[in-house]
């Protein structure tokens, strides 16, 4: 069995650090022990890295879904999250959509934190007790946290407290897919890179942009090399799933996307000016800890003028690429507008009972 790179975010409440995500992948790196990384002057905020040998990292898990407090270092004690290990072994594909810090196809186990709002509970308990100051103060770590995993937990608060064990599978990049430009994109051939000793099924999806064009299913056998699936239209995108058919167990993952146009546009920037009327310096005065971002946001202003642009188009486009084109800008000036600010209450202030922050 191979080493496991493990990686944890933290934040320090009370004497102990609460799991606000981490995750699991194997490597071939030299082991080393558990090493820490403050993200703020304070030390709530931690980064933790080790790389474990396959023993150490089973423990590492029983321990997450204990109840004693684990010891990562003589800096960094982390309160047991008590994790609850989901039984189906889920995996991370071309289809999905969530975030994975592994790129390419695996087993994923997950370890899911039940108590969410109370583990946010407790961080927030941490921050300052005015509304508008602990809102920025959260927004600034989950941040922090998106910078450092990739999840935005804003979106994707599921995962908020869990930690997440990726596995490699044996049979990764076994396939070599090449979608034919001298058929105009219309077929797709699938070549073994190993050997297989039994037969495969092999699920070809071909997608044009957004819309599924071919869906095609066959048995390949195991002394045959090659495979072709066509399609009545360009193919721009190909995702590929195998498995093996005495078990039925999903094997291989793979995918292939063609870049089909690109757009250059250069421009130049004049000299930015400041602006600003009784509004904003009512604003200025009472968001005094914003005054930066105001000014930099609300009050500057500065004209931009495109110098060129190029567009470079493949030969290989759909008929109906025109229109498509039409149809996804045809009604962007009624799609509901982003809020671009916040209210919040605040204690009671001569001229000052609602705070804005943008």
């Amino acid at each position: 069995m191979r080493k496991r790179f493990v990686k944890l975010l933290l934040f320090k409440v009370d004497t102990q650090y609460r799991l606000l995500y981490g995750f699991s992948s194997e490597t071939e790196q030299s082991s080393y022990p558990w090493k820490v990384f403050p993200a703020d002057r304070k030390g709530q905020k931690l980064i933790a890295r080790a790389i474990l040998s396959p023993s150490e990292a089973d423990n590492f898990l029983i321990s997450l879904t204990g109840t004693e407090p684990i010891m990562l270092c003589e800096r960094a004690t982390l309160k047991s999250p008590q994790l609850y290990k989901r039984e189906q072994l889920l995996y991370s594909d071309d289809e999905e959509r969530q975030t994975v810090p592994i790129s390419e196809f695996c087993y994923l186990s997950e370890f899911w934190n039940r108590e969410k709002l109370s583990l946010l509970s407790e961080i927030q308990n941490e921050f300052s007790a005015d509304g508008r100051t602990r809102y920025e103060q959260t927004l600034e770590l989950l941040e922090w946290a998106k910078c450092n995993c990739g999840i935005d937990f804003c979106i994707d608060g599921r995962r908020f407290g869990n930690y997440e064990v990726y596995y490699r599978t044996p049979e990764n990049s076994s396939f070599e897919i090449d979608i034919h430009k001298d058929q105009g994109l219309r077929v797709t051939t699938i070549r073994k890179c190993k050997d297989f000793a039994e037969d495969i099924i092999v699920n070809c999806i071909g997608k044009y942009k957004d819309y599924v064009i071919c869906n095609q299913t066959q048995v390949w056998p195991a002394n045959k090399k090659e495979i072709y699936f066509e399609a009545n239209e360009p193919m721009t995108s190909v995702v590929v799933h195998a498995w093996n058919v005495a078990t039925g167990k999903l094997i291989v993952s793979q995918s292939i996307a063609l870049m089909m146009g690109l757009s250059i546009i250069s421009s130049w920037g004049g000299t930015p000016y400041q602006i600003g009327d009784s509004w904003t310096n009512k604003l200025l005065h009472s968001a005094a800890k914003s005054s930066e971002l105001i000014r930099t946001q609300l009050m500057k202003v500065q004209r931009i003028t495109t110098d060129r642009a190029i567009n470079i188009r493949s030969e290989h486009e759909s008929v109906l690429d025109e229109a498509m084109e039409d149809g996804y800008s045809l009604f962007k000036d009624y799609q509901e507008k982003k809020k671009l600010g916040h209210l919040f209450l605040t204690p009671p202030q001569p001229e000052r009972s609602i705070a804005f922050c943008r």
